[in-house]
């Protein structure tokens, strides 16, 4: 994921000519890369948080391609494919979270739910 990152930062502050296809092709396809691996590393994170922000990376990465218009077009069936993925994960990780705290509070009940009883 830090090389494709790398190649994106490169690629980016360059003089080169944005709207020049390789170029487009390269970002593209390393965006795509990027978010692909912050999903698949999301998984693998102890700390939700760690997680959260891998996802959120994927996400964000997938907006650039899709936004980015200029000869992205080929990119965005896997950019979305690749955000659905982290939306996903996130969901997943957003429901293991309230169960663990569902767990803790002692019961099925939510913590807030417990709150406004008592």
């Amino acid at each position: 994921v830090e090389e494709y990152e790398s190649a994106i930062e490169m690629l980016t502050r360059t003089t080169v000519d944005a709207r020049d296809a390789q170029v487009v092709d390269l970002l593209g396809a390393c965006r795509t890369n990027v978010a692909a691996g912050c999903v698949k590393s999301s998984t693998g994170l102890h700390r939700e948080r760690d997680a959260a922000e891998a996802l959120h990376s994927a996400v964000l990465q997938c907006d650039a391609v899709l936004g980015g218009g200029g000869g992205m077009e080929r990119f965005r069936a896997k950019a979305l494919f690749r955000r659905g993925q982290a939306f996903g994960e996130a969901s997943a990780l957003e429901d293991a979270a309230t169960e663990g705290l569902q767990g803790i509070a002692g019961g099925s009940e939510s913590l807030r739910e417990r709150a406004v009883k008592d």
